[in-house]
């Protein structure tokens, strides 16, 4: 059974620090299908490039899209949208679907869709938002997960480092598999609900979840809601780019709490510590004393 959690309580206003480090920010790497590369993070609004007969844009706010030209043979092209630590970016896919990055992770596409489905490839954690087609599902792949989507919004966290792969239904539904279960089987969510797998295991499960506290981090937020360290530890890794170190074991208890992902780490740090944790900054290296 779980400690009581720790509320995260607002932190008074500190001294500035010199070996602070920055939020995250809108910035990654496009591949395109030649495998050269774009740098999206500072460039300016317009064609970026031309792939097939579809064209990518950079839009005014920041988005990358797709545009497919109509009454064409698309040749099926793949680019891949990667986010760095400490990143994120918004795609608009070529259906009109819309995919959010979260730091560390990467979405590989096709620059058209064609044929009966529409497939991409996640790592990492990515918020979607289906165009409906009822003619051409969407399906996502995360590992040895697989999601199945007519119309919906929902959310894939798949990083390497968690020890589940979790994908939350928020509208709509969904269909998860793996690719070690048997043909045809699945798990069909409600909103409301994350299905839950081991990477190799055919075995999901369904949990009731918060939701607002799965897709924080999209609308800017760190939501802790009974976390343990560990947990909270990789989050700011992946936001912060640092490097995170424990002085002997990683001290016990579960934390809960509300955070903006708009602060410096140094502000974020000072509010766990209202907590009774402890810190220290070494250029990118955090150490959770």
């Amino acid at each position: 059974m779980w400690p009581r959690p720790k509320d995260l309580v607002t932190v008074h206003k500190q001294p500035p620090q010199s070996n602070d480090v920055a939020p995250g920010r809108n910035k990654a790497i496009l591949q395109l299908a030649d495998s050269s590369s774009i740098v999206l993070d500072d460039l300016d609004t317009g064609m970026l490039a031309q792939q097939g007969s579809t064209k990518v844009l950079k839009l005014i706010n920041g988005q990358l899209t797709y545009h497919a030209a109509a009454g064409h043979d698309h040749q099926i092209l793949y680019n891949v949208i990667s986010t760095p630590r400490g990143g994120q970016y918004q795609v608009i896919l070529p259906d009109g679907s819309k995919v959010w990055l979260n730091a560390a992770s990467s979405l590989r596409f096709p620059t058209a869709f064609a044929g009966k489905e529409r497939n991409v490839t996640l790592t990492g954690e990515a918020y979607f938002e289906i165009a409906p087609d009822r003619n051409m599902p969407f399906k996502v792949q995360a590992g040895d997960t697989k999601v199945e989507v007519l119309g919906t919004q929902f959310n894939i966290m798949a990083y390497s480092d968690e020890d589940m792969i979790n994908t939350t239904l928020l509208d709509g539904a969904v269909r998860v598999s793996t690719s070690s279960g048997r043909p045809g089987e699945g798990l069909k969510l409600q909103p409301g609900q994350q299905a839950r797998s081991y990477m190799g295991s055919a075995t999901i499960t369904a949990h009731e979840v918060d939701t607002e506290s799965v897709v924080a981090w999209k609308n800017g937020m760190f939501l802790f809601d009974g976390n343990d360290v560990l947990t909270i530890m990789r989050q700011i890794e992946r936001w912060y780019d640092v490097e995170v170190h424990y002085a002997g074991k990683a001290p016990e208890g579960h934390y809960s709490g509300t955070i903006g992902r708009d602060k410096s780490l140094m502000k974020v740090l000072r509010i766990l510590e209202e907590s009774d944790l402890k810190f220290k900054i070494e250029g990118k290296n955090l150490t959770v004393l």
